[in-house]
């Protein structure tokens, strides 16, 4: 979505107009909504996992705006949604050849790519998308480098994670993230350390304590393990 347009909404103002999008459907009647409004009703029903309605308020913002980019966008993202990924890029590729300057194409594009197990693709996809301004850039770098490790590309989670973290070292869920793909990938001392930093700024926080006692447990170091169980 236009990240200026959803500056001007709040979340209440989203779930309105997913509500009078629910009274419509139920009353099979016709209401109109502007594209910021169908932006941030599909991206409900997506994040609902209701694909059914993300579809009814693709159709529905495809017969009121039918140049919008955004919404054939997300139209993309609820093929990718469905398992449909070659309809999905198909779609992406037409879209591309209209307007190629938007960020959230590429990284629809990616995921799906990384669905399918193209990873070279993927990348190539992602860092277009990241070279373009982008409003929050963590939490984009965040998603790409979770989307990797979903897909069993531990190296390329922790890459992206750590773009996210230099972006923003305050980003619990990101540090958290680290600690944990570290692991996994037995780098046990980064991952105690991001585990650390995560500490600093909750330090009561009990899963990341019991995480961080069985990365030591996989080092061998058990007093310093069975300490960070008893926190």
């Amino acid at each position: 979505m236009n990240e200026d347009a959803r500056d001007n909404f709040e979340e209440d103002d989203f779930r309105e107009a997913v509500e009078r999008f629910k009274k419509m459907v139920t009353e099979n009647s016709n209401r109109y909504f502007d594209v910021t409004e169908i932006e941030g009703i599909v991206d409900i029903f997506l994040e609902d996992g209701n694909i059914e309605l993300a579809n009814k308020a693709v159709e529905t913002g495809l017969a009121l705006h039918p140049s919008s980019i955004s919404i054939k966008i997300r139209q993309a993202q609820t093929l990718m949604s469905e398992g449909k990924l070659e309809e999905c890029l198909e779609l992406l590729e037409v879209i591309e050849n209209i307007e190629s300057s938007e960020p959230e194409l590429y990284l629809t594009k990616g995921g799906a790519l990384n669905f399918l197990g193209d990873i070279e693709k993927a990348v190539e996809a992602f860092e277009k998308a990241i070279s373009m301004p982008i409003d929050e850039p963590d939490e984009t770098l965040y998603n790409i480098g979770i989307s990797f490790g979903q897909a069993g590309e531990t190296v390329l989670a922790i890459k992206y994670l750590e773009k996210a973290h230099q972006f923003n070292p305050k980003n619990e869920i990101v540090l958290y993230e680290l600690g944990y793909y570290c692991d996994k990938n037995s780098q046990f001392e980064d991952s105690i350390h991001y585990y650390n930093q995560y500490l600093d700024i909750d330090p009561f926080n009990h899963s990341v304590w019991y995480n961080i006692g069985i990365t030591y447990n996989r080092m061998g170091m058990f007093d310093e393990a069975i300490e960070a169980y008893d926190y």
